[in-house]
């Protein structure tokens, strides 16, 4: 942040941009995990809240859908809503709407990562580029940490869908 107002230019938009995007997951980190680690506001629909409306914030700074290392985040922030919302929402359907955007992110988030440099374009962050090796890498039991603490009925709605089918492999 301090860099940002330290300089000018195409540079202070380099450091407007990386801060922004440092925000977004220092907000992710913290909101998701004091919304985990509170029964009383992931056990309600507020715990959903949360998750959808911080996926909502990450996809308005990334307008263009060109979301580089977001695309991770906002992919878990939609799994988290469909956990919460199976267990103790609406029911199925909002939880597979949630599931199936989380789902999207994950396979553009692989799509992209070891790829080279990954340049933002979105106005917020286009000045920004960072080497895609250096994105999170994911877990090969990925999608197995997840079906473990998805409720059964919930899984049983996402494998009757065959373009889920990679989550139970």
């Amino acid at each position: 942040v301090l860099l940002s107002l330290a300089n000018e230019g195409e540079l202070r938009d380099k450091y407007q941009g990386d801060a922004i995007i440092n925000v977004l997951i220092a907000l992710k980190t913290v909101i998701g995990n004091s919304v985990c680690t509170k029964v009383s506001v992931f056990t309600k629909k507020e715990g959903v809240a949360l998750m959808i409306e911080l996926a909502h914030l990450y996809e308005t700074v990334f307008s263009d859908g060109r979301c580089g290392v977001g695309h991770y985040h906002i992919c878990e922030l939609y799994l988290h809503a469909a956990l919460y919302e199976a267990r103790f929402g609406e029911g199925a359907e909002k939880a597979l709407d949630h599931f199936k955007k989380g789902f999207e992110h994950k396979k553009i988030y692989e799509s992209i990562r070891c790829t080279g440099e990954y340049r933002y374009s979105a106005p917020l962050v286009a000045k920004v580029t960072f080497p895609s090796e250096n994105f999170p890498s994911l877990t090969k039991t990925f999608w197995k940490g997840w079906m473990e603490i998805l409720p059964e009925d919930f899984k049983e709605h996402i494998k009757a869908d065959p373009n889920y089918s990679e989550c139970f492999e």
